[in-house]
């Protein structure tokens, strides 16, 4: 698909959605990150363990997270504004393995950096991923934008499962 092609389904999505639940739903996903992030566990651990050659810096983390949580939590927010009753069913079913990720994705943090459980974190993400190919297939059924930002995430869960292996051997 060609960059203007893609240009051109996000411009006509970004005409189609509901910008005030999309925002709504983009703040409360990123508010619940930080929440996480802030009273999850041990920031400092990250630091003290032997990581792989490609690690990035921690600031690193908190940059991403913080663009991953407001992008995932729109495209969840611009599917729930969508009101068209033929695609009612993969809506829902969508928003609903969403909200298992997030359950998902929140648990993360707490089980790596605040019980030091490398290995659980790591089957933690295999399962955010696998609950993420779904969610952006649904997604993608309702907004092509939607299905791109599923993908982007879907793309640093893989690397983030890598570094979380990659950690888990090394330590």
């Amino acid at each position: 698909m060609k960059i203007k092609n893609i240009w051109q389904r996000i411009c006509a999505d970004l005409r189609k959605i509901n910008i005030r639940t999309t925002l709504i739903f983009a703040v409360a996903v990123l508010l619940g990150g930080i929440l996480v992030s802030v009273f999850g566990g041990n920031r400092g651990l990250y630091s003290v363990i032997t990581r792989p050659a490609f690690a990035p810096p921690a600031f690193v983390f908190a940059i991403v997270w913080t663009v991953l949580y407001f992008l995932i939590g729109a495209a969840a927010g611009a599917v729930f504004g969508f009101e068209d009753k033929c695609l009612e069913a993969v809506k829902y079913k969508g928003l609903f393995l969403f909200v298992i990720m997030l359950f998902f994705n929140y648990i993360w943090y707490p089980l790596f950096f605040g019980g030091g459980m490398f290995f659980i974190a790591l089957l933690d993400i295999l399962v955010m991923i696998i609950l993420s190919l779904a969610i952006r297939k649904l997604f993608g059924k309702i907004y092509f934008t939607a299905k791109l930002i599923m993908t982007i995430y879907i793309i640093w869960l893989i690397y983030a499962a890598l570094l979380n292996f990659a950690i888990v051997l090394l330590n």
